[in-house]
């Protein structure tokens, strides 16, 4: 059986997308399919030439589909979202739900740049169907079984060589698509391990009990908050009135230059709900939960996500907030979960408000869903308040201006609810921080990009607009008057630069709460705060002085 046009047909399927990469500097493909991607790619296709040859067509057909749809996956990520196949993107398909998966497909797969992509790839996989056929008619070529049994030795030696030196950076660059989607499902393990760290630190957590006249705490955490379309940061639109009110009233303070160390949510709640820094190596902080903490200091605790409920997966579901869903952890960091989710969150709210807390030495967590792409499904008709013609912005068509409307209608909704979130606990000594898991970019830049990247590429404009985030902090009046040192502090802080990863210490402040894991130097409101080494992507240091530099083009 002619094999030719098979091993071309797998060569090209594992090595192309290797030419992705967007961090290796030339964008060519000819040093990529000359390096060791392409040689992975040649060993591995000897591999499934054999497994067809003697296995047969359903084999042979089998490898062709898992290749092409491995294929079809990483250059629609490139494309659309400027990054391969890897354990971000596999973390935001299995974090997916039902909802999220309809709004993709009417953000981005029914348009007619996916459609038009999907077409040529039915053609290529008819085209080569049929010459699979005909080469089979027309020509045939049999080795034999010793020289097979070489081949195939050769090609497993070569196969495990090419990714020891890739892995070791020996020859530059490297990874086919076959390896970077089996390195990417390897993070199951690291999962895996993490769960079982975090466990086994719940033991050793030693803290002081917290003064009983703490305050009440709220954790507001929101979705996709750009806040350069946040009136409250400037914005021409009146987005924020509800917020701005109170901001003018003195119970708001609005802080200027706080980012998030990632621009998905799965990893900025790793960063968020445990001790783990952006700036630190230390990788023994990451398995602490600031939750568990609060408990054993006495506070009791709430969490209300809108976004994902504790499921029975236990060990085996890793989707967003993965690390608190085991019953055993679950249980040490909470003393009520949600168990109902609602299409909007201020129905949301209004179904578990009954369940907050408002004792003092309380606090309650809440996840909304913010202005979570696709927008136009994040607030009710009432609410759509802003359209198209409002938009002035000459360099949009009818179409992308009634997109940044949608968005500019969700961050009004998004106002209501959380002045909604304010009025639950105006009566208590009561102390709130909101902030957004991450930005978004809705068209901000001569890029006209809209959504997020996920490459390690991104130019500043990106990371403006994707990782600086809105944070602001309320004080009732009763917390005003019984904690008037903090409420100075926190007012005194709010320029101060600050990085999202390191909330729990100063919720710790807020709280109280001493214990040899606490930093007051990371408390953004501590005299002793010093401004840590900010990275984005983990890699990219965040520069202020370019990010100002930066013009958007909002007018």
């Amino acid at each position: 059986m002619q094999q030719t046009v098979y091993f071309i047909f797998c060569l090209l399927l594992m090595s192309v997308p290797a030419s992705y990469e967007g961090n290796i500097g030339a964008r060519d493909f000819a040093p990529v399919l000359m390096s060791i991607a392409g040689v992975q790619s040649v060993f591995f296709s000897l591999i499934f030439c054999l497994l067809a040859k003697y296995l047969g067509k359903i084999v042979k057909y089998g490898i062709a589909f898992i290749l092409l749809l491995l294929f079809i996956i990483e250059t629609y990520t490139y494309i659309q979202f400027g990054s391969r196949f890897n354990s971000l993107i596999l973390s935001l398909l299995l974090q997916t739900n039902i909802q999220e998966i309809k709004e993709f497909f009417s953000l981005y797969i029914f348009s007619p740049f996916t459609l038009f992509f999907l077409i040529l790839i039915i053609a290529g996989c008819y085209l080569f169907y049929k010459l699979d056929i005909y080469w089979d008619k027309k020509y045939s070529f049999q080795t034999g079984k010793i020289i097979d049994m070489i081949i195939l030795v050769i090609s497993i030696v070569g196969v495990y060589g090419s990714i020891y030196i890739s892995e070791e950076g020996m020859v530059p660059p490297g990874k086919n698509t076959l390896y970077k989607a089996m390195e990417s499902w390897s993070f199951y393990d690291e999962k895996r391990y993490d769960i079982e760290e975090i466990e086994k630190n719940i033991n050793l957590i030693k803290v002081e009990k917290t003064n009983q006249k703490a305050p009440l705490i709220v954790l507001v955490i929101g979705e996709s908050f750009n806040k350069y379309h946040s009136s409250l940061y400037g914005y021409d639109l009146k987005t924020n009135p509800l917020l701005e009110k109170r901001k003018e009233n003195k119970e708001l303070a609005v802080f200027s230059d706080v980012i998030s160390p990632s621009n998905g949510t799965n990893y900025m709640m790793e960063y968020v709900f445990s001790l783990k820094s952006c700036d630190s190596k230390d990788e023994s902080k990451r398995n602490i939960l600031f939750p568990a903490i609060f408990r054993k200091s006495g506070y009791r605790v709430g969490y209300f996500d809108n976004q994902y409920t504790q499921t029975s997966g236990g060990n085996y579901d890793f989707t967003c907030c993965y690390f608190m869903n085991t019953h055993k952890i679950s249980n040490a960091c909470f003393d009520y979960r949600n168990d109902t989710l609602l299409n909007y969150d201020g129905p949301f709210i209004d179904y578990y408000k009954g369940k907050f807390y408002r004792e003092p030495c309380s606090m309650n967590i809440i996840h909304i869903y913010g202005q979570h792409l696709d927008p136009r499904f994040r607030y009710p008709e009432s609410f759509a308040f802003f359209s198209a013609k409002d938009i002035q912005r000459k360099d949009l068509n009818e179409v992308q201006r009634q997109k940044v409307a949608d968005y500019d209608n969700a961050v009004l909704y998004n106002d209501k609810v959380m002045d909604d979130i304010i009025k639950c606990f105006e009566q208590q000594d009561a102390v709130l921080i909101y902030f957004s898991d991450h930005g978004e970019q809705i068209y901000d830049d001569k890029r006209l990009v809209y959504g997020r990247k996920f490459g390690n590429d991104e130019p500043m404009e990106a990371i403006k607009c994707e990782y600086e985030i809105p944070f602001m902090i309320w004080c009732s009046r009763r917390f005003q008057q019984q904690h008037k040192e903090l409420y100075q502090r926190i007012f005194e802080a709010v320029d101060k630069p600050f990085c999202s990863d390191d909330i729990p210490y100063l919720l710790f402040d807020l709280a109280d709460i001493r214990s040899s894991i606490t930093d007051s130097t990371r408390s953004i409101i501590n005299s002793a705060f010093k401004p840590c080494l900010r990275k984005v992507m983990d890699d990219v240091i965040y520069d202020k002085k370019k990010a100002d530099a930066v013009k958007l083009l909002i007018e």
